[in-house]
Parts: structure tokens; sequence; C-alpha cells
């Protein structure tokens, strides 16, 4: 099992749901973003050298596992990476994605700005009839009449009714252990398998090899 607890995150898991329900009518496009205060200055501990791999290898895999879950893995790509206070590595990735189905979207991974106390991921996707904006907070639908003039009611993580056996700590966590758990006992492959890291690291490849 991998730890990819977005999957198990009650508002990701919501606008997964929305997703397949059409909320928002086809997807056209959409926006991501992964960021984060880890490294604000030159040699910012061992996420500054080499063998961190940088933001991509380090950060990224969580949003990209996220967006695989939502959209799938695309038809094509290209992207850019910049070093800002690492020598050795990347600190920001922007990658454009573009999926068989004519969807298209853009990933922002960065972990060189201030004022992320934690890691904040958020997906925002445009469709025929609205938006839905997902991230660790909130998931907010908003329909094409309310664009400009006001915006849904965001349902909030503290809103779901989220049981768990145990609490170590956020619910997604907890959620996750719980689910290794029981692929344990019934001997089934959880949904955080390596068959999704792999997919991941496919795509994170992909990246590298179409990188300006």
């Amino acid at each position: 099992m991998v730890g990819f607890q977005r999957r198990y995150s009650p508002t990701f898991r919501k606008g997964s749901k929305l997703l397949s329900e059409n909320a928002i009518g086809e997807p056209i496009f959409f926006k991501a973003s992964m960021l984060s205060s880890d490294v604000l200055r030159e040699g910012s501990g061992w996420r500054s050298k080499k063998t961190s791999g940088g933001v991509l290898l380090d950060s990224a895999p969580h949003l990209l596992d996220t967006l695989i879950w939502f959209f799938g893995e695309p038809k094509s790509l290209k992207a850019t990476k910049k070093r800002i206070y690492s020598r050795a590595v990347e600190d920001y990735v922007h990658a454009v994605f573009s999926y068989d189905s004519g969807l298209q979207g853009h990933m922002d991974v960065c972990w060189s700005l201030a004022g992320y106390r934690l890691p904040e991921v958020s997906v925002q996707i445009y469709g025929q009839t609205g938006m839905l904006t997902v991230c660790d907070d909130f998931v907010k639908v908003t329909s094409n009449k309310q664009m400009g003039v006001g915006s849904g009611k965001p349902m909030y993580k503290q809103s779901f009714n989220v049981s768990t056996p145990f609490l170590l700590t956020d619910p997604e966590y907890a959620l996750e252990d719980a689910a290794f758990i029981e692929s344990v006992r019934t001997r089934q492959a959880p949904d955080t398998s390596f068959v999704q890291a792999a997919k991941v690291n496919d795509l994170i490849d992909r990246i590298l090899e179409h990188t300006a």
C-alpha cells in the first residue's frame, strides 16, 4: 500500500463522487496546485539536496495521484521546472496535460512559497454547467448561473460524518491505516496499491521526458 492520503479525504472523495455524477457537466479544463513553504532559503536541509528528488518527487506525487484518480492518465503533456532556492533540484514544476476526451488542464507544484504552514492541495474543474472546487478544507460546486454573482455553498471537511475505528491524526490518515489493516485481513488489494504508485511514477517519468 502507498500513502496517497487524499483518496481517503472526505472532501476529495466527495469531489470524485460529484465528478462521476456529472455535477458540472462535461469537464472542459482544470487547474491544480500543491503549494508549501518547505524551502524558503538556500540550503534548506535535505530537501535541497539532489537525493531528495526535488519537488517533483517529494510533493507532486500526491497531486499527480489525485489527478489520475479524477481524470485518468493524460494522452500527452509538456512541462517546465525552475530552481528558486535549491542548487541541485527543482523547487517549482508546471505541467500541462491533454486527455483523449478533449479535457485539458495544468498543474503547479511549488515548495518555495511563504505563508503555507501546511502543504495545500487544490483542484478547480470547469465544466459545461459549472465549476467544482476541491481542496483539503472544503468542496464546492458553483453553477454557471452563480458565476460572477455568487458562489455555491462550500461543504467543509468538518461537516462530513467521517467515522474511524481509531484516530491517530487527521481522519484521512486513520482511514487509510484502517483500509490497510482490512486489506491484510481480507487479502484484498487496497485502492492505493503499488499499481497506482507505478502509474504516478510513469507520469513523473513522462514529465521529466517532456520538460523544456
